[in-house]
């Protein structure tokens, strides 16, 4: 089973201290990593993180906007070449003439 829980760390520079001050005890166990302890009233027991869980991995936010943004310019030029296209064959074609 796969949860996915969100912490909120304070500033700092040592992740060790933020992840303390937030009420977590991270464990190195091999290559894997778990939770050793929580502090109990602490944001990490108030958002739901238990003690012996798996940290599976770590999403952190950043600031680089998403990569969806870059089919907007593609969906443009598709458009635009599209576009062009319907205007270059009104131009070739001759219009029917009546009978």
């Amino acid at each position: 089973m796969t949860k996915t829980v969100a912490l909120q760390l304070g500033a700092g520079e040592d992740g060790r201290r933020r992840l303390s001050e937030a009420g977590l005890q991270l464990v190195p166990l091999g290559d894997k990593l778990q939770i050793g302890a929580v502090k109990f009233g602490s944001r990490a027991q108030k958002g739901g993180w238990e003690q012996g869980w798996e940290i599976a991995r770590v999403k952190v936010p950043t600031d680089r906007p998403t990569p969806h943004w870059f089919y907007l310019p593609a969906v443009a030029l598709v458009a635009l070449v599209w576009f062009t296209q319907g205007l270059r064959m009104r131009r070739v074609l001759p219009a029917p003439r009546p009978a």
